[in-house]
């Protein structure tokens, strides 16, 4: 019996050994190719790293990245990082960063390949200036991932596209960073189905295409600058401005803001511009909730007394008055110098639904457990009732937002 309790131990004894020896500490330069799996998780990262000219990290799905500090993995021209998990198998990344650096291997939207992220799971440290996700001229797909308590968890300088689909991002509080940051000419971003709460803002591209978005709780704003399109999103309870448009260049501006909800913010929708005539701005069929006085607010113009018809009609404003509705708006009729006049004809009576789903999606990410903190399972998104007439719902089974 003492025998068999003694191999009883050693197995266990030799059980241990091994889960102990189940971790890769990963070199300082990876020189070629390579698959991360499972079964050398986690992947400590304890120095910053350089992928080589030529060399790929696949990632599979159920594998772990672990940063001991304020580290990076930084791609060479012509080196990539494919991290592809899977809905039943998400990828934990915690405390690691990525650059990509000019001629790094990005994502190629032709071919569907190249670097990537899908089904990951980002946890960050939260501090100011950290970016999860570094871009300089590098295209990139991020796709059914969660991103919390990250600084700036995508941040594309050059020119680059970078599409963000069906992820979360979410902060201990709000305003400790952004979902996205850009800065620099020619860069793209398209989001669509993503929820961004308690966040300080987003940073938008030369160029934006922005559906089927839920954002909550936020500090910051939308800042715009050139083109943009925001169609069938619901921004609800931001303390500043939701979309703030400042452009330097009218006659390159596009700004196209059709079907979405606007509910408690200090301001809906601030727009600057610096000379005129605009070259296209139109805003119509969207819902104004609660809202406060001026909370569309144009600046800028210049030619005093002399202002460009700016399109806001068939919008539902919560009232039947136009002269409640005017109060919620500032324009040239308010100041002389502001070169737009917003045209609110035709507000609808009632709100538009046009956007209103009824399906359960079950495409976000969730994870049992990264590091220690429990995630959201951010899945089977659904939005009622349909139609509604006074506000909606959104159920993601964690979280019940109404707007």
């Amino acid at each position: 019996m003492k025998s068999f309790n003694k191999l009883i131990l050693s197995v266990i004894g030799v059980c241990f050994s091994l889960g102990a020896l189940a971790q890769t500490t990963v070199p300082q330069i990876i020189s070629s190719s390579e698959t991360w799996s499972p079964a050398g998780s986690p992947y400590i990262i304890s120095q910053n790293i350089l992928v080589k000219n030529g060399a790929t990290v696949t990632v599979k799905p159920g594998t772990k990245i672990r940063g001991t500090g304020n580290f990076k993995i930084i791609m060479e021209e012509g080196a990539a990082f494919e991290a592809i998990g899977n809905k039943d198998s998400v990828i934990v990344i915690d405390t690691t960063k990525f650059e990509f650096m000019k001629k790094s291997v990005g994502y190629n939207f032709s071919t569907n390949s190249g670097s990537q992220f899908v089904y990951c799971s980002f946890t960050g440290m939260g501090v100011s200036g950290m970016q999860t996700i570094y871009l300089i001229e590098t295209n990139m797909l991020v796709r059914n991932c969660r991103f919390f308590n990250t600084y700036y968890s995508i941040n594309a300088q050059g020119t680059s596209q970078v599409n963000i689909e069906k992820s979360v991002f979410d902060w201990k509080k709000f305003d400790y960073g952004y979902a996205y940051y850009s800065s620099g000419a020619n860069t793209t971003l398209n989001m669509d189905e993503c929820i961004v709460s308690n966040s300080y803002g987003i940073i938008m591209a030369s160029i934006n295409t922005i559906t089927g978005c839920y954002f909550y709780n936020w500090q910051g704003n939308l800042g715009v600058a050139t083109k943009s399109t925001f169609k069938c999103n619901t921004f609800r309870k931001f303390r500043g401005s939701i979309i703030n448009c400042i452009n330097g260049n009218p006659a390159k501006s596009e700004v196209v803001i059709v079907s979405n909800t606007f509910d408690s913010a200090d301001y809906h929708i601030d727009y600057y511009v610096m000379g005129t005539p605009y070259a296209k701005f139109v805003c119509k069929n969207n819902n104004f909730l609660q809202y406060n006085k001026n909370s569309v607010r144009i600046a800028g113009g210049s030619k005093p007394g002399y202002a460009d018809t700016l399109v806001f009609t068939k919008n539902y404003w919560n009232t039947t008055s136009s002269a409640a509705i005017k109060t919620a708006i500032w324009d040239i009729k308010d100041d002389i110098t502001i070169g737009g006049l917003v045209d609110f004809a035709n507000f609808q009576t009632s709100m538009n639904t046009d956007c209103i789903e009824d399906e359960s999606k079950e495409e976000f990410v969730g994870t049992e457990e990264a590091n220690g903190i429990k995630s959201q399972q951010l899945v089977s998104l659904q939005v009622y009732p349909n139609p509604a007439s006074q506000f909606i719902v959104l159920n993601n089974r964690s979280n019940q937002f109404k707007a």
